[in-house]
């Protein structure tokens, strides 16, 4: 709709100022992180996958301090492959959320 109009959501009204893509510099976010062990049995087994089955707006994944992806899909499943990240014993996995992304602006 760019150059032509402002969306139009009739049930909403959004909750930021509207100026896609750009979102306001204070975006709440919430960071959490799990530690857990894993078997060296388990890593022989193949592809080690994490599902997320929805995080608003958008969010980074860490597994042991190294980045492995980014999603804004927002409430929508994600996959990611932690096959190369994990190790025997102790691992961690960290997530941040952030509240708006610029696919914040296609939710109704």
């Amino acid at each position: 709709m760019h150059g032509y109009d402002a969306p139009i959501y009739t049930n909403v009204t959004y909750p930021i100022t509207v100026n896609p893509p750009f979102v306001p510099t204070e975006n709440p976010t919430g960071c959490y992180s799990l530690t857990f062990n894993v078997d060296e049995s388990w890593l022989q087994e193949g592809q080690t996958r994490i599902i997320f089955d929805g995080v608003n707006s958008a969010f980074h994944l860490w597994c042991n301090g190294r980045w492995d992806g980014y999603c804004q899909d927002s409430l929508l499943p994600s996959e990611f492959d932690l096959s190369a990240f994990l190790r025997a014993g102790e691992n961690r996995l960290a997530v941040m959320v952030l509240r708006w992304s610029d696919g914040s602006y296609l939710e109704d």
